[in-house]
């Protein structure tokens, strides 16, 4: 699902062994999402039918502690690169080893404060999404938006992104902050009732979106009349079953490769893939074309970082010299039947 015309030519000469280490949690509290990725890894390397490239799998252990020494052990046997681990801690537990020895890093982590220039973050950036989904909000006429955001890094995260948007659009914003923990979330978003918004943002997910929902309705506020707006983190069957979200516009990847990718998946090993998994599928792909077209310089940061990018199963995407990875979102609309596409987005960069 790479498309090999996109591919440039790097310019260093940096030679690389061919082995591919993918560091993920294979035993303890994410074991499962760990196999996961393992499956999504050797599908894609199947599916490319590649033998350029060689993927050694190496139990993180759902630890920092674990990640390090996996990493270690990586390096120790040969690795040309690292793909993984997941979580930003285990992120930069490995990323003080591989500098050390002059291997790249290219982690399932979305968060972009630990990517440099030899540590890339694969994962889905929130605050690209924020950007897309709440300028495209703004386009379509919506003025007067209300917020939801938890007492936490990433609620502060959300307010930057909608501040700095506020200037650039010129609408009205109000935020109400809320305990993620809080026994009377119903309480804490008790203010909702008088604000006087058309659109209400709300950029949670899992369990934290279903409570969150749950006391907005609580307070009998009639949504009818207000555009509800999420993440891909609202990428869930869950959130298709409440029929409250129905009508939301969320930015996230267009679906329709993901779902090839799912039952392709589910055809080979009788289980649902886990979200992240497209993640450990793309990141493999990207290797292995770089690997068929650049040989022993596949793995350097002027080929992984081409300006091109990569057309993967979430779509068009390619890794900055910064270590971010930029996207093209879709605009999706929630209904009950799953995702719908709104806007399309480019399929280039």
């Amino acid at each position: 699902m790479i498309d090999e015309s996109t591919i440039a030519k790097p310019q260093d000469q940096v030679k690389k062994s061919d082995k591919v280490a993918l560091l993920i949690p294979l035993s303890g509290q994410h074991e499962a999402l760990g196999h996961s990725l393992e499956k999504a890894a050797e599908m894609s390397l199947f599916d490319h039918a590649n033998d350029a490239i060689n993927i050694a799998m190496y139990d993180t252990k759902s630890s920092t502690t674990g990640a390090a020494q996996a990493a270690q052990k990586a390096i120790q046997e040969g690795a040309g690169i690292i793909i993984g681990p997941i979580f930003s801690n285990n992120v930069q537990a490995v990323s003080q080893i591989s500098r050390r020895a002059h291997i790249n890093v290219v982690s399932f982590s979305n968060n972009k404060d630990i990517a440099n220039g030899g540590v890339f973050v694969l994962g889905f950036s929130p605050e690209e999404q924020i950007r897309r989904i709440v300028s495209y909000a703004a386009s379509r006429g919506k003025k007067a938006f209300g917020v939801l955001i938890p007492r936490n890094e990433y609620g502060a995260l959300v307010e930057r992104e909608v501040q700095h948007l506020k200037k650039q659009y010129r609408f009205d914003v109000e935020f109400i902050t809320y305990d993620v923990n809080s026994n009377n979330l119903s309480h804490e978003l008790n203010p909702l009732k008088t604000l006087k918004i058309d659109t209400l943002f709300i950029p949670e997910g899992g369990r934290a979106l279903a409570r969150v929902i749950s006391a907005v309705l609580y307070q009998e506020i009639p949504l009818g009349g207000i555009q509800l707006l999420g993440t891909g983190q609202w990428d869930d069957t869950k959130v298709f079953e409440n029929h409250s979200l129905s009508g939301a516009w969320i930015a996230a990847p267009a679906p329709q490769e993901r779902f090839s990718f799912n039952g392709k998946y589910k055809q080979a090993y009788g289980e649902e893939p886990n979200r992240l998994a497209t993640l450990a599928y793309d990141a493999i792909s990207m290797l292995a074309v770089l690997r068929r077209h650049h040989g022993e310089q596949a793995f350097s940061v002027a080929a992984l970082t081409q300006s091109r990018g990569f057309d993967g199963v979430d779509g068009v995407f390619r890794l900055q010299q910064s270590g971010v990875t930029e996207r093209k979102l879709a605009i999706l609309e929630v209904t009950q039947q799953g995702l719908q596409v709104l806007q399309t987005t480019d399929k280039s960069f």
